[in-house]
């Protein structure tokens, strides 16, 4: 699934980093931002379902519901209001469950890249 990596800015600098998967795969970006406190929960689940220690697993985070299986997840919204609906952001989505660690694994190192370089007083500011 392709992605585009975009900055949360406030007041002028760069505050954290946000996959990007366009409308048609918004709740995913959602998922990663929403829970980025909870993404180690939510991969030692998935291990535990395709090691075949779980036929399946459920996770309840801060704003979504995951239900693993080894081929694929369901990710739940659990909190859609109506600017979401009226931003096409979908409420669930379906996607296959070694592309969900995948991409759980990258957001995290991307984060981790990002607030590594940001103590150090690297790329925190936005051209004006």
């Amino acid at each position: 699934m392709k992605y585009t990596i975009e900055h949360i800015v406030h007041d002028g600098q760069k505050t954290d980093i946000i996959f990007d998967f366009g409308k048609e795969h918004s709740l995913i970006s959602i998922f990663l931002s929403g829970e980025c406190d909870l993404l180690g929960s939510f991969l030692e689940h998935i291990d535990l379902v395709l090691s075949d220690k779980f036929e399946r697993a459920e996770v309840r985070g801060n704003i979504c519901f995951v239900e693993v299986h080894k081929e694929s997840s369901r990710v739940e919204y659990l909190y859609p209001d109506e600017d979401d609906e009226a931003d096409g952001v979908i409420n669930e989505e379906t996607i296959s469950t070694t592309e969900l660690k995948q991409l759980i694994v990258e957001f995290v190192a991307k984060r981790e890249e990002f607030f590594r370089l940001k103590k150090m007083g690297k790329d925190g500011q936005v051209a004006s």
